[in-house]
């Protein structure tokens, strides 16, 4: 056990971190690495400076070269085989850098290092960030509970103050057809002093706590939704009648979100297409696919085959 700082006049006891097994590699290759590795860090990065500016030595003339073939455009084949060559030397002069920036090893080594240093992080946040998560969901659902207990019980003062104002207007007119016009007017006086009472908040206010308050969705029914969006989009007509079918719920497909000057942030659709699995069908049935609303272009990628 390690001791920590005081904290009004008790001392803490830190619980050992258990080691994520991304510290155990790290010790065992920072044990192979030169024991002054650590001292050398700006030499080494003098170093990848002086790789990288080495990479670019000749880009400009290159680029020259590549830009005014691709301004005026592949119009013949030796301008088609001047374009593959010149990506492939791009290509080649890109894994030559990676080559001799992997050959020093300083990148892969940060890159182990971070992953130490973030897994003893991870290590010693993750037990608390699980009970707070646990905490905060148990506070919302009793937050939500509370809440909607007290609508209820608005709703219900709500329709009980409406039923002693109906009953009193209606015992005024009892009244006045009695003619007892003095009791009917204090009758009438009494509905409208008649009010639903107003209930303390649903639930505490506590300090520190920052309670956000909003509604989310979530698709049941994607074809239903689907469909509500084209009814509302588009002008279809019944079949029998031939009158424009209007959906039970206009649903539509661009959706926009305005800052709070008015000024417009974004505009994106509802649903959206998965283009991964999109591919991959047009993949399987190539040309032959005919789906309504999807178009099937050929894509070409031209690279080296070996660098």
């Amino acid at each position: 056990m390690l001791q920590e700082t005081p904290i009004d006049g008790q001392v803490l006891e830190a619980e050992e971190v258990p080691i994520p097994k991304e510290v155990t590699k790290f010790r065992t290759d920072l044990r192979k690495a030169d024991a002054g590795f650590l001292q050398v860090l700006d030499a080494t990065l003098t170093q990848h400076e002086r790789i990288a500016s080495q990479g670019l030595v000749g880009f400009q003339t290159f680029e020259l070269t590549a830009k005014s073939l691709l301004k005026q455009g592949l119009k013949t084949d030796e301008d088609y085989q001047t374009a593959v060559a010149l990506a492939n030397q791009a290509g080649a002069r890109e894994k030559q850098t990676s080559d001799r920036f992997d050959s020093v090893g300083a990148v892969g080594f940060m890159f182990k290092f971070h992953r130490a240093l973030t897994g003893l992080r991870n290590a010693a946040n993750e037990p608390w960030g699980n009970l707070r998560e646990k905490l905060s969901k148990a506070a919302a659902a009793w937050y939500l509970e509370q809440k909607r207990a007290k609508e209820r019980a608005e709703q219900e003062l709500a329709e009980s103050a409406r039923r002693q104002q109906n009953s009193l207007i209606q015992q005024a007119e009892d009244l006045m057809v009695e003619g007892r016009v003095q009791e009917a007017r204090e009758a009438l006086a009494e509905a409208r002093a008649t009010v639903t009472p107003i209930l303390p908040d649903a639930v505490p206010k506590v300090e520190g706590a920052r309670i956000k308050e909003r509604f989310v969705g979530a698709c049941k029914d994607l074809l239903a939704t689907a469909l509500a969006i084209v009814l509302t989009e588009q002008k279809f007509c019944c079949p029998h009648c031939g009158k424009h079918i209007q959906p039970q719920v206009q649903v539509p497909l661009m959706h926009k979100e305005f800052a709070a000057d008015g000024t417009e942030k974004w505009e994106r659709p509802l649903l959206v297409v998965d283009q991964v699995v999109l591919n991959a069908v047009v993949g399987r049935m190539g040309r032959g696919m005919d789906w309504p609303g999807i178009e099937i272009t050929e894509e070409v990628k031209i690279g080296a085959k070996k660098l």
